[in-house]
């Protein structure tokens, strides 16, 4: 995955430890779920939730800022044009 296309760069790091708890948090809800214990699997369950809305929450941040680099490009005069 590359994270700098989709993730402020003073975001990457964050995003890349939630993208890691996802990972784990599925492999241990695999491994729960073979022993059938269910309220582990409900705790690791809301951590694997958590990390998601994290990782969201960075994408989202990215998305706002070019938009908002975007209306400031289209709102500025860029003075191309002969005066």
């Amino acid at each position: 995955m590359n994270f700098e296309e989709h993730f402020l760069q003073k975001d990457v790091p964050a995003a890349k430890l939630a993208f890691y708890n996802i990972i784990t948090s599925l492999k241990l809800i695999d491994s729960y779920e073979k022993k059938n214990d269910i309220a582990n699997v409900k705790r690791i369950s809301d951590n694997l939730l958590n990390a998601l809305s994290d990782i969201n929450d960075l994408a989202v941040r990215k998305g706002d800022s070019e938009q908002l680099y975007l209306h400031h490009l289209l709102n500025q005069p860029q003075r191309w044009y002969p005066v």
